[in-house]
């Protein structure tokens, strides 16, 4: 039986407040290690958004899409840096 005031099987969410030093450290430690994050590395190759085939060349991925994937769209070569 549920308590009163209280209904059964409803959950209440807790909430933890900190504030002060201790919420000035989390975010310092929050937004440090946000800012030493690399970069995602270049791919190897050409990789095709439909079915995930890899090309040596850009104009192997556009052929392939031609060929493989009427009618969708060619995609854009990125250059990286």
């Amino acid at each position: 039986m549920a308590e009163k005031g209280k209904k059964e099987g409803k959950g209440v969410p807790a909430v933890l407040l900190i504030g002060g030093a201790a919420a000035a450290a989390a975010a310092a430690l929050y937004f440090a290690t946000r800012a030493k994050a690399a970069p995602p590395p270049p791919p190897e190759g050409y990789v095709c958004p439909y079915c995930g085939a890899t090309f040596a060349t850009y104009e192997e991925l556009v052929a392939h899409v031609q060929q493989y994937h009427p009618g969708e769209r060619i995609p854009i070569e990125i250059t990286w840096q």
